[in-house]
């Protein structure tokens, strides 16, 4: 294990590393807190992309499913298509920060009010 990162089989070991930044704020200087802070809040921001565009793909073969096995003209399957696309442009404005109670702003406050400073 060198640096602050750990290595397994040439990928990173998210769980080891975020725990080794954790480790970090607690016990390292205030530069050394706020570049781990940012670094947790961008490895979240990521990984809320990613599953934003897991669940894309997902619809996206489910609707190609749809229309080559001409299911797709269906009342239920409008239905179903009409609500799964609903959630999803729900969870794009959440994961891009355009909409959302617990956005961007909402996290940084709640991080700022546990660590009693402003970042």
């Amino acid at each position: 294990m060198s640096g602050t990162r750990c290595i397994k089989n040439n990928r990173v070991n998210n769980s080891e590393w975020l725990f080794k930044s954790f480790q970090a704020i607690n016990m390292g200087n205030k530069h050394q807190q706020q570049i781990n802070q940012a670094e947790v809040a961008i490895i979240s921001a990521i990984k809320g992309s990613k599953e934003f565009y897991g669940h894309l793909f997902i619809f996206a073969v489910f609707l190609l499913a749809l229309l080559i096995t001409g299911k797709f003209s269906h009342p239920q399957t409008l239905w179903l298509c009409g609500g799964w696309t609903l959630g999803l442009a729900v969870h794009g404005l959440i994961t891009f920060q355009v909409f959302g109670p617990f956005g961007g702003r909402w996290e940084t406050q709640q991080i700022e009010n546990k660590l009693g400073r402003k970042l």
